[in-house]
């Protein structure tokens, strides 16, 4: 496989659901015009695209949450603020 053959099919793994994936795996496996070693190294590398889909997806996440606890902390900073203000502005 050509370089930009690979790229296309990780790409399109990668779109996939958790479910298709884990569909994609037991059909390789499955394969009947193949022998089993060849079912297993092409299911790997169905497994490894379920891996990379998952680190995608927890990266997301996690860039998420970091989002969230900036937010937290700004909005901490302007409750500490105001509450400084109301109480020595007497």
């Amino acid at each position: 496989m050509k370089r930009e053959e690979v790229e296309k099919e990780v790409n399109e793994d990668l779109k996939k659901s958790y479910h298709q994936l884990l569909v994609d795996i037991h059909e390789e496996l499955l394969h009947d015009n193949r022998s089993l070693e060849d079912n297993i190294r092409h299911a790997q590398k169905r497994i490894m695209s379920l891996f990379a889909r998952m680190g995608y997806d927890s990266e997301k996440a996690q860039n998420r949450m970091l989002n969230l606890t900036y937010l937290i902390i700004v909005l901490v900073v302007i409750q500490t603020t105001l509450s400084f203000i109301v109480i020595f502005c007497k």
